[in-house]
């Protein structure tokens, strides 16, 4: 979404300049977003919560701890991306990946994302969890 307009109709304009005309009001379409932004972050807590639990047990399950780090890892990618002025949504592991590679902006970011990722990609091949 770049921008949400009453005119008096709501219209609802993408980065990509395809406009809708919606029935929500702009302080729905306001309150959505936000509500989408709270969940990316909370899904990233959860994730935490649950590997603070795994860690414990690092031993009897070293694959999933390695899992759930990094889809933390994505959630909080996740929330940078739908931070910025220009709100993004990845649909995929290789769109968020590409987006990450794209601008120099998300180098830190990307510098610790891709470790996680690797180690992740690993597990699936090595887990009996995933055979």
């Amino acid at each position: 979404i770049e921008r949400v307009e009453s005119t008096p109709d709501t219209v609802l304009t993408l980065v990509d300049g395809t406009k809708y005309l919606i029935a929500d009001s702009v302080d729905d379409v306001i309150q959505k977003v936000r509500e989408y932004r709270a969940s990316v972050i909370a899904l990233a807590q959860r994730n935490q919560l649950c590997l603070d639990y795994l860690r414990l047990k690092i031993n009897d399950h070293p694959e999933w701890v390695v899992v759930v780090a990094f889809y933390r890892a994505v959630h909080l990618v996740e929330a940078v991306f739908a931070s910025l002025s220009t709100p993004f949504h990845s649909t995929d592991h290789s769109d968020r990946r590409a987006k990450l590679f794209s601008e120099m902006r998300f180098k830190n970011l990307r510098d610790h994302y891709r470790p996680i990722e690797r180690a992740s990609k690993g597990w699936h091949h090595v887990s009996p969890c995933w055979r």
